[in-house]
């Protein structure tokens, strides 16, 4: 994942994997934006879902991203979730729904 909203008006992202112009556009709208670089993308980094109310859930291995959530002003939610990131999964993830015959 290369984007992740992460509360009103916050999101974050990896600038170097977004458009130019997408980027430009956030700008406009004024959104907070937190970046992570390249490298910590494919940790799961942005693999978050928003909660409400400066919200978020993450997971305790997302070191990174969790400091920059919490420096930004935001609520972190942080369980263990180390047997779903073995599969590349993470909260936003684990949030879709399932759809059954």
């Amino acid at each position: 994942m290369i984007f992740s909203v992460v509360a009103s008006k916050t999101v974050m992202l990896c600038p170097e994997a977004l458009p130019d112009d997408f980027l430009k556009y956030l700008k406009n709208e004024r959104y907070k934006i937190i970046s992570i670089p390249s490298k910590d993308v494919f940790a799961g980094t942005l693999n978050l879902l928003a909660l409400g109310d400066e919200k978020v859930l993450s997971f305790k291995e997302n070191k990174i991203g969790n400091e920059k959530l919490k420096a930004w002003g935001l609520e972190v939610f942080d369980p263990s979730l180390s047997q779903f990131l073995m599969d590349g999964s993470g909260p936003h993830c684990l949030s879709f729904e399932l759809a059954r015959d």
